[in-house]
């Protein structure tokens, strides 16, 4: 009985653990990634989207939306001894030289660390469930 209650202290001791590290490096790589794009061109901002046929949206396009009318009939878009299927080049906009987004200032690592800590708690009944489930398949295994 003493081992059961030592193997099932181990998983839920070790777990909360595991559980806190990999939230904590994934919060910092989630909150750090938009720096990253930034401070890699020097820039202190994030460059616009590249290879986009978008132009950004501002404020002032976003007065003047209007919804997008239902789609022409693809043979009136054709012009003369044209076919369908001949390539036509995309019309694009393009980006306006310079231009760039914002970049958010990243979260600081003691608020990553609290909720890394705070979603570590999830660990104690993980490992208990873990140490269960180890239980079941050593019982299914050896009997």
């Amino acid at each position: 009985m003493r081992k059961l209650a030592r193997e099932a202290v181990i998983f839920m001791l070790l777990t909360p653990i595991v559980v806190f590290v990999s939230s904590f490096i994934y919060l910092y790589h989630d909150a750090h990634k938009s720096v990253a794009v930034g401070l890699s061109a020097g820039t202190g901002t994030v460059p616009a989207v590249p290879n986009s046929s978008l132009p950004p949206i501002t404020a002032e396009a976003m007065k003047t939306f209007q919804p997008i009318p239902a789609a022409p009939n693809p043979q009136s878009l054709l012009r003369p001894g044209e076919t369908p299927g001949t390539p036509v080049a995309a019309a694009t906009t393009p980006i306006p030289p310079g231009f760039m987004y914002p970049v958010t200032p990243p979260t600081p690592i003691l608020e990553l660390l609290g909720d890394s800590l705070l979603f570590g708690l999830y660990g104690f009944p993980v490992g208990f469930g873990f140490w269960a489930f180890y239980r079941v398949v050593r019982f299914a295994i050896k009997g």
